[in-house]
């Protein structure tokens, strides 16, 4: 017997779960959603107000035109280049003129001439530059580019621009660390440079290896040459701390020394209190800072340890005891052990095992009368970097004085206070 097993009894028959059109009431029609994807239909299903109003296209904001085709009826007027050959002919003649003459002409005669600009327009730019993009392999190309640059350079101020041979474009010059700002067009040829040092509003103290590079230059032809242009002072200040830095280089023992002096002083008719220096961004290389923050995640180092304690350790020694906290830093090492030993000794330099870097901490005007014990009026931290004898030295020690962070960064390439490469450095003396 069909639908029966051979027990005798009948099969049971799964049911259909189905929705067909005919289980549908056609009054109230509705639309059958699978459970899985009722809510994300529900998500995507328009509102009530937007069903019934047509969709408007977005309007796209008309670009405005450049300032250098902008041009007045009075000065379009009094343009002098009217009177000239090429101003007195018809538009059609002159852009024939411009397509069977060369794009670096046709370039020149609109940035010389606002009267060709207005004709030809700036098509020509974008002519030249495709070209240059294209040939930049071809030696004829390259050296036409670099004359015509150079001839641009004529025109303008040499203290505004200048043309660099190393990236082929036209930038501001190099400007001294304390007054030097990063802009697009100096990552490619100036490189990294030491910006962890503070910044007030003014601008900070950005130190670049081509600096470095011309101390060493200039002193192959003047041994007494001084070095100003490393020289820099900013200042900061909040309500409780007045924070001042200055930078000084010189020559120890033939060795390039750069200085700079941290000075901490308490706002007037007020005690100087230490949470407000270990607050700040207070970073004398990338391996010694006050950071109690825990290590950044990163994708190829697992390591977790803490910040070194020694620079925390050096500012708290001239404050009264007990304000120190080990769970915020890790262990220190054995040669961080041995220098903590002796941080109540005056005069004393700690340094740093990463990068040649030494400090030293003074206090002044001590109120022994203060309830807390021990606290100064003003801390001076000065911090010495030494960059060797010679600017061959000076390029292998730039890079330790260069921070380097990111979670995509493993340990050959990172240089921070919790992940750096031991080196090892010659012993420099600071005065």
């Amino acid at each position: 017997m069909a639908g029966t097993s051979a027990k005798g009894r009948p099969k049971q028959l799964r049911r259909s779960t189905r929705s067909t059109s005919n289980n549908t009431n056609t009054s109230q029609p509705s639309v059958s959603t699978p459970q899985r994807g009722r809510k994300r239909a529900c998500q995507n299903y328009p509102p009530q107000e937007t069903m019934d109003r047509p969709a408007q296209p977005k309007r796209k904001k008309k670009k405005e035109t450049p300032s250098y085709l902008c041009r007045s009826d009075n000065e379009i007027a009094s343009d002098p280049n009217r009177h000239t050959f090429l101003g007195r002919l018809p538009p059609e003649i002159l852009m024939e003129v411009a397509n069977v003459s060369p794009i670096t002409t046709a370039v020149c005669l609109t940035l010389t001439c606002k009267l060709a600009l207005a004709t030809l327009g700036t098509q020509w730019w974008t002519r030249y530059l495709s070209l240059v993009k294209e040939g930049q392999r071809d030696q004829t190309i390259y050296a036409n580019h670099v004359l015509f640059l150079k001839l641009l350079c004529q025109d303008v101020k040499p203290s505004d621009f200048e043309f660099c041979l190393r990236c082929t474009a036209l930038h501001a010059p190099l400007k001294p660390p304390a007054e030097h700002v990063k802009t697009k067009l100096t990552q490619s040829c100036q490189g990294h440079y030491i910006d962890y040092l503070p910044r007030g509003p003014n601008g900070g103290y950005n130190l670049l290896l081509a600096h470095i590079a011309t101390a060493f230059v200039r002193k192959t032809f003047d041994v007494k040459y001084s070095l100003e242009h490393l020289a820099g002072t900013h200042h900061m200040s909040n309500a409780n701390l007045r924070y001042t830095m200055t930078t000084t280089a010189d020559w120890v023992k033939d060795n390039l020394i750069l200085r700079h002096e941290y000075i901490f002083t308490g706002a007037p008719g007020s005690s100087l209190d230490p949470g407000d220096i270990l607050n700040l961004p207070l970073r004398l290389c990338p391996h010694q800072s006050t950071s109690r923050q825990p290590p950044p995640r990163s994708r190829y180092l697992n390591d977790k340890r803490l910040n070194a304690p020694l620079l925390t350790r050096s500012i708290l020694s001239t404050f009264w005891e007990g304000l120190y906290k080990e769970k915020e830093f890790r262990a220190p090492t054995q040669l961080e052990e041995t220098q903590l030993s002796t941080v109540n000794q005056d005069g004393f330099l700690f340094a740093c095992s990463k990068c040649p870097t030494k400090w030293g901490v003074a206090h002044s005007h001590l109120d022994h009368e203060n309830k807390k014990g021990k606290q100064p009026q003003q801390i001076t931290l000065t911090a010495f970097h030494c960059f060797g004898k010679s600017f061959i030295k000076a390029n292998k020690y730039f890079p330790s004085f260069v921070r380097r962070a990111g979670s995509t960064l493993g340990a050959g390439k990172r240089n921070d206070e919790w992940w750096s490469e031991g080196r090892t450095f010659p012993y420099f003396d600071v005065e």
